[in-house]
């Protein structure tokens, strides 16, 4: 009876964790697009949510801040996040799914671990964080590779500008 009720835990943690993740990949609005802007010498100088478009300026939000940037400042635009950044939120993740998973499964007989591989609490969170990490950092990696991307070069050309604002 009590390892129907941990699993049940265990799924219900998943559910939630997979549901939120799924609720991520939602397409963002072109206007709150996040960005990375890159200088003429492929320096980055700013990065946030795109608020307008103008002739000469980009508008980011950035921590609640308006930033503007002139279009001859402007070498590259990157789309999305960096590879890093899935890394980091999968590694994260995945840590602290596994420590719940070890912790809760640490006292089950029958379970899939069993006694045998975690003998305390903290062994059971420890030795979760670790697998779950790693299989989370996994999942980053792949999701870092799939995201398509896009890079816009201006260079500080307003001709090309133009083109990228009407789109």
């Amino acid at each position: 009876m009590i390892i129907i009720k941990k699993v049940k835990t265990i799924m219900l943690l998943l559910v939630v964790v997979l549901s939120t993740h799924m609720y991520a990949q939602k397409e963002i609005i072109k206007s709150s697009m996040f960005v990375r802007v890159y200088n003429l010498d492929g320096k980055k100088i700013n990065k946030g949510h795109v608020t307008f478009v103008g002739d000469t300026i980009l508008g980011l939000k950035r921590h609640g801040n308006i930033i503007q940037i002139n279009v001859r400042e402007i070498g590259t635009i990157k789309t999305k996040r960096s590879a890093g950044h899935n890394l980091l939120i999968g590694t994260t993740a995945g840590a602290a799914a596994g420590a719940i998973l070890g912790v809760v499964t640490v006292n089950a007989t029958n379970d899939l671990f069993g006694n045998w591989f975690y003998h305390t609490e903290s062994d059971g969170l420890v030795g979760g964080a670790m697998f779950g990490a790693v299989a989370g950092a996994c999942n980053g990696g792949i999701t870092a590779f799939l995201k398509h991307s896009n890079t816009y070069i201006i260079n500080g050309d307003l001709e090309k500008w133009q083109v990228l604002k009407d789109d």
